[in-house]
C-alpha cells in the first residue's frame, strides 16, 4: 500500500507546470501566436457530421481560418478500382500522415506551457501555486493515509503465507486475500480523494479540472500497482505467483512506468480539450508516447534473460523444455518489443483520424493485454495441472486425457478471454465505424482463431489419450525369455497405437489447415485434386509399399500378433517390439533387432497367445520307484500353485502323465502343466529345479550313462574283488 501512497504523492511534482500560472495576463498575451494560415477541408460526402464538426472545432480552436471544399467524383469506370486501391493503402497513408503531422508539431510542443498558463489564468477562481499545492497535498495525502490505515487494519485477516517453496495452488488463496485487501484500500483511497477534491476545489475552475483529471487517472495507477503486487509480491516472496527474477526491481520499474503514463494521461491528454491547441497537443502526444515506447523497448530488452527464465520455468516437472518453448523463450523479448513499436505506429494513425483519442486509449490497453494475458494463461495452466494431473495410477487413460485437455483449455480460455478484451477495446474501429471491410476481417479472424483452437484442443486430447495408453514396461534383452512379462504384453489397441496416433493426428491437423485455408479465401479444390493424383501415382509406382500396407492392415484386423508377444515367422523369431504402417520389428533373445515388412510374412506362429502347455521328459534309473516320483511331482505342483509368484499364472497344475518310454538304461517319464504364455518358461525352470531337489531327498536316482560289465567266471570275480580291497597292516 505504501507503493500506492507514494505513487499518489509523486503526482505532486507534476504541479510544477502550474508555475506558469503565476505569469501576469499581459505576459501571456504577449506570447500569443500570430495569425494562422487558412485551412481547407476537402470532403467527399462519406464523412459523418459529428466527426466533421469535431474536426472543424479542433482546427478553429487553433486560430486557423476554416473553409470547406468538395472532392470531384471518380468516373464509373475507375471508381471500383480506385476505391479498392484506396482501401489497401489507407492504413499506410494514415500512418504517414499522422507521423508527418506529429513530427511537424514537435517544434510547437514547448508552447503547451504558455497555453497552459493562459488557460490557468483565464479562471479567476483559481488560487496561486502554493495554495493549490497545499490543498492538493492535503487531499491526496489524507486519502493515502486512510488507505494505508485500512490496509494495516486488514493485515491480520486471512490465512498465513505458505512455507517456501510452495506450489502455485497453495499460494493462490492467500494471494487472493492480499489482492482483496489492496482493492479495498485502493477503493477507500480513490473514493476519499474524489470526495475531498469535490469539496476543496471548484469543479468549474482550472484547478478543479486539473484535480479532476488527476483523480480520474488514480484507478489506472492503482490498477498497475495492485496487479504488480499481486503477481510479483515485492514485500512477501512466499506469495509470489509470477516467478520473475529480480521481482522487486521490475516492480519499481512498473510503478515508475505507471506514474509517467498517469501524468501523461492527466495533464497532456486529459486537458487537451480545455487548453484547445490541436498542434501543440499533437507535439506533446508524439513526444510523450515516443519516450514511453523507448522505455518499453528498453525494459523488454533489459529483462530478456528474466523473461526467458520465466518461459522455460513453465515446463512440466520431469521433462525437458520443448523446441517451441525454447524458441519462444528466445523470441519473447523481441516479440514484446515489436508489439510496442506496432502500438506506437497505431498511435501515429490516431493522430491522423477523427476521434483519435479512442485509438490512443485502445493502444494503451492493448499493451497491457499483450503483457498480462500470457501471464494469466501460464498461471491458469499451472493451476489446472497441479490440481488435475496428480499422477494417480488409478486414473483411466480417458480420465488422464480429459484432465490434460482441461489443462490445455484452461490456458486457451485465458488467451480467448484476452482476445475478447482486445476485440472489445477496438470495437469502435471495427464495428461502430460500420466498415464492411473491418467487419469482414473481424469475422474471418474470429472464425480462424476458433478453428485453430478447436484443432489444437482435439489434437491435444488425442495426443494425451495415446500417451496414456502407451506402455511403460520394456523387455529385458538379456534374460533369454521367449516372451515379455505379463505387464509388458500389450492389448490390441496398444499394439496399433502408433499407427492410430499418426493417422488421427495427421487427419486432424490436415483438416484444420484446409478449413483455415478455406476461411482465408484459398480454393482447396485444386489442392485436393493434386493430392489425389499424387496418391494415385504413389500407388502405381510403389506396389511393394502398397502390398506391405495392405498386408499389415489384414494382419492387424486378424489380430495375428501384438507388441510384446513372441512369434516365429519361419525365418526369424523374436519378441514384437514395434508395429508401424508397413513393417514390424522383432527383438531376438541375443538382442538383434529384425525389421520385417508385412508383405514378406507368410504364416506366423504366435507363442504368446492365450495359454501354453509345457511338456518335458525326465530320465530315471530303472530301479527308481515310479509311484514315489509321481507323488513328489504332484506335491511340487500343489506347492507352486500356492506360490505368490507363480500361482496366478497356472491354468492347469503340474503333474506326471506317466511312463513315456522304457529304454535300455532308463525309464522315461513325462510331466506337463498349462500356464499363461509369458510365465510358462519361467515356471518350467522353477519346476525342474524343485523336482531335482525333491528326487534327491526321496532317493530317486536319475538315469546314468555308466556301463555295467558282468562276468561268468566266479573265481576271477573273487580275485578282482580281493585285489581291490586294501591290505591290512601287520600288528605292532
Amino acid at each position: 500500500m505504501w507503493a500506492l501512497f507514494s505513487g499518489v504523492i509523486k503526482f505532486l511534482p507534476a504541479a510544477g507546470f502550474l508555475l506558469l500560472a503565476s505569469l501576469p495576463q499581459d505576459v501571456a498575451a504577449q506570447q500569443a501566436p500570430a495569425a494562422k494560415a487558412p485551412v481547407t477541408i476537402i470532403v467527399d460526402g462519406t464523412e459523418s457530421p459529428e466527426a466533421l464538426e469535431k474536426l472543424i472545432d479542433r482546427i478553429a480552436a487553433d486560430d486557423h481560418p476554416v473553409s470547406i471544399g468538395f472532392a470531384a467524383k471518380p468516373s464509373a469506370a475507375s471508381g471500383a478500382h480506385a476505391g479498392k486501391e484506396a482501401r489497401s493503402d489507407e492504413v499506410f497513408d494514415l500512418f504517414v500522415r499522422g507521423l508527418g503531422e506529429g513530427w511537424n508539431a514537435i517544434p510547437r510542443a514547448p508552447e503547451y506551457f504558455s497555453s497552459f498558463a493562459r488557460w490557468w489564468n483565464s479562471s479567476p477562481e483559481s488560487s496561486g501555486l502554493f495554495p493549490y499545492l497545499f490543498k492538493l497535498f492535503a487531499a491526496f495525502g489524507t486519502s493515502g493515509v486512510a488507505g494505508w490505515l485500512v490496509l494495516r487494519l486488514l493485515r491480520s485477516v486471512g490465512p498465513p503465507p505458505p512455507a517456501e517453496p510452495a506450489p502455485l495452488e497453495q499460494k493462490m488463496r492467500p494471494a487472493l486475500v492480499h489482492l482483496s485487501k489492496d482493492v479495498v484500500a485502493a477503493m477507500v483511497l480513490i473514493v476519499l480523494a474524489s470526495f475531498l477534491a469535490a469539496r476543496i476545489f471548484d469543479p468549474l475552475a482550472a484547478e478543479g479540472k486539473l484535480t479532476g483529471q488527476l483523480v480520474h487517472v488514480l484507478p489506472v495507477l492503482a490498477g498497475y500497482i495492485i496487479i504488480g503486487r499481486f503477481l510479483l509480491s515485492p514485500g512477501e516472496p512466499r506469495l509470489r505467483l509470477f516467478m520473475l527474477p529480480r521481482a522487486e526491481h521490475h516492480f519499481r520499474l512498473l510503478v515508475g512506468y505507471a506514474i509517467a503514463g498517469a501524468i501523461l494521461l492527466a495533464i497532456f491528454v486529459g486537458l487537451n480539450g480545455e487548453i484547445g491547441s490541436a498542434d501543440i497537443a499533437a507535439g506533446i502526444f508524439i513526444t510523450g508516447t515516443t519516450l514511453v515506447t523507448i522505455f518499453r523497448v528498453w525494459w523488454f530488452w533489459h529483462a530478456r534473460q528474466d523473461i526467458a527464465t520465466v518461459i522455460l520455468s513453465g515446463t512440466p516437472l520431469g521433462s525437458a523444455p520443448s523446441v517451441p518453448r525454447r524458441a519462444f523463450a528466445v523470441a519473447g523479448p523481441w516479440l514484446l518489443s515489436v508489439s510496442a513499436l506496432l502500438l506506437w505506429a497505431l498511435g501515429r494513425i490516431a493522430e491522423a483520424v477523427p476521434e483519435g483519442e479512442k485509438w490512443a486509449g485502445a493502444t494503451g490497453t492493448t499493451q497491457v493485454l499483450v503483457v498480462l494475458v500470457p501471464i494469466l494463461a501460464v498461471g491458469a495452466s499451472i493451476l489446472a495441472r497441479q490440481r488435475l494431473l496428480t499422477g494417480d495410477l488409478e486414473q483411466t487413460p480417458l480420465q488422464v486425457a480429459l484432465s490434460t485437455l482441461t489443462v490445455y483449455l484452461s490456458g486457451a480460455a485465458a488467451w480467448l478471454f484476452g482476445l475478447v478484451l482486445l476485440g472489445w477495446t477496438w470495437r469502435y474501429h471495427l464495428v461502430e465505424s460500420q466498415s464492411a471491410e473491418g467487419l469482414t476481417v473481424l469475422r474471418n479472424g474470429i472464425d480462424i482463431i476458433a478453428l485453430a483452437v478447436a484443432g489444437w484442443a482435439v489434437t491435444s486430447f488425442f495426443n494425451a489419450l495415446f500417451n496414456a495408453y502407451s506402455p511403460q514396461a520394456r523387455s529385458d534383452a538379456g534374460d533369454g525369455n521367449l516372451a515379455l512379462p505379463a505387464a509388458a504384453v500389450q492389448t490390441r489397441l496398444r499394439s496399433v497405437l502408433p499407427i492410430l496416433r499418426g493417422f488421427t493426428l495427421g487427419a486432424v491437423i490436415g483438416l484444420t489447415i484446409l478449413l483455415i485455408l478455406t476461411q482465408l479465401g484459398f480454393g482447396i479444390g485444386p489442392l485436393l485434386a493434386g493430392f489425389g493424383i499424387f496418391g494415385l501415382a504413389i500407388s502405381f509406382g510403389s506396389q511393394t509399399l502398397v502390398k506391405d500396407i495392405v498386408s499389415g492392415f489384414f494382419f492387424m484386423v486378424e489380430d495375428a500378433f501384438r507388441v510384446g508377444e513372441y512369434i516365429d515367422t519361419g525365418k526369424l523369431k523374436g519378441t514384437v517390439e514395434k508395429i508401424s504402417l508397413r513393417s514390424l520389428q522383432l527383438r531376438h533373445q541375443s538382442g538383434l533387432l529384425h525389421t520385417v515388412p508385412f508383405g514378406t510374412l507368410g504364416s506366423v506362429t504366435n507363442a504368446s497367445r492365450d495359454w501354453a502347455t509345457i511338456k518335458f521328459s525326465l530320465r530315471l534309473d530303472r530301479t527308481a520307484d515310479i509311484e514315489k516320483a509321481r507323488k513328489a511331482i504332484k506335491k511340487i505342483g500343489i506347492e507352486m500353485q500356492a506360490d505368490p509368484e507363480y500361482g496366478k499364472s497356472f491354468l492347469m497344475p503340474l503333474k506326471m502323465q506317466g511312463v513315456d518310454e522304457i529304454a535300455d538304461s532308463a525309464i522315461i517319464i513325462r510331466a506337463k502343466f498349462t500356464a499363461e504364455p509369458p510365465m510358462a518358461s519361467s515356471i518350467q525352470r522353477a519346476a525342474l529345479k524343485r523336482i531335482y531337489m525333491a528326487f534327491k531327498e526321496a532317493g530317486i536316482e536319475f538315469a546314468s550313462n555308466a556301463v555295467t560289465v558282468r562276468s561268468n567266471d566266479q573265481a576271477d570275480a573273487v580275485a578282482a574283488i580281493a585285489s581291490a580291497q586294501p591290505v591290512a597292516a601287520p600288528a605292532a
